[in-house]
């Protein structure tokens, strides 16, 4: 938490952050269904984590070694939620939360997608022997979406942090400019569009219409060709956090 809070600033003023760990029965696939269960949420003051204590399971679904990598994976995770979130109702629990008119494709990109890039910049910097971001993360989804091509959100994050960086700037510093124009404010955004303008803010310049276009709509660019455009685009220290 003391790292989110150094990068993006304090938590609504919480002095303290509690972590519930439940446990699900053994039977919980047949309770559930088979739907795959989740590490956990966060709520009102702090996390429920109720992830199961199977190795088995982790490892098919989560591709984590063990229970407490999961763990840490997870709580990482659910404190950034902290400071976005897809839902509406998130609003008591979350600094950045969308209006109830948002599209579902803005909320996923501010309120999952960029908690997701900065989750996992904590959780690799953090774990000995982790696998670099760019490694585990984006060569995956680009070798994901060269096998099937369809829009990936997180590679769109990442094209516009390469791109700000080029500006002289970053997704960090442009989520930041995001926090204090409406998590401070305690007020929803309405579209996606408010991650553009913050980016645009960022570094003092307009995005590039192809850049603006990934982002807001279903347009799929060649991610390929994108990423390559920028020199060093794939060095192994990157880290969204960092910059």
């Amino acid at each position: 938490m003391s790292d989110l809070e150094e990068s993006f600033g304090g938590y609504s003023g919480a002095n303290k952050v509690n972590i519930m760990v439940l446990q699900p029965p053994a039977n919980f696939e047949t309770i559930m269904g088979e739907a795959t269960f989740a590490t956990g949420e966060n709520m009102l003051g702090g996390v429920a984590v109720y992830t199961p204590k199977s190795p088995e399971y982790i490892r098919k679904y989560f591709g984590h070694a063990s229970y407490p990598r999961h763990i840490y994976d997870g709580l990482a995770h659910e404190l950034t939620h902290f400071y976005s979130t897809t839902a509406w109702q998130g609003r008591y629990k979350s600094l950045l939360f969308p209006s109830s008119a948002c599209p579902e494709p803005h909320k996923q990109l501010i309120g999952e997608m960029l908690t997701a890039d900065f989750h996992n910049g904590i959780s690799h910097d953090q774990v000995s022997g982790k696998n670099s971001f760019i490694a585990s993360k984006i060569l995956a989804q680009l070798s994901a979406w060269k096998a099937a091509p369809r829009k990936k959100p997180f590679l769109d994050l990442f094209l516009l942090d390469l791109w700000l960086r080029s500006k002289k700037g970053s997704l960090k510093a442009a989520t930041v400019h995001l926090i204090n124009e409406y998590g401070h404010q305690h007020k929803p955004y309405r579209t996606g569009a408010a991650l553009a303008t913050a980016a645009e803010a960022c570094c003092g310049k307009p995005l590039p219409p192809w850049l603006r276009t990934t982002l807001l709509t279903p347009h799929i660019p060649d991610y390929d060709a994108k990423l390559k455009a920028f020199p060093n685009w794939d060095r192994k220290d990157f880290n969204p956090l960092h910059v």
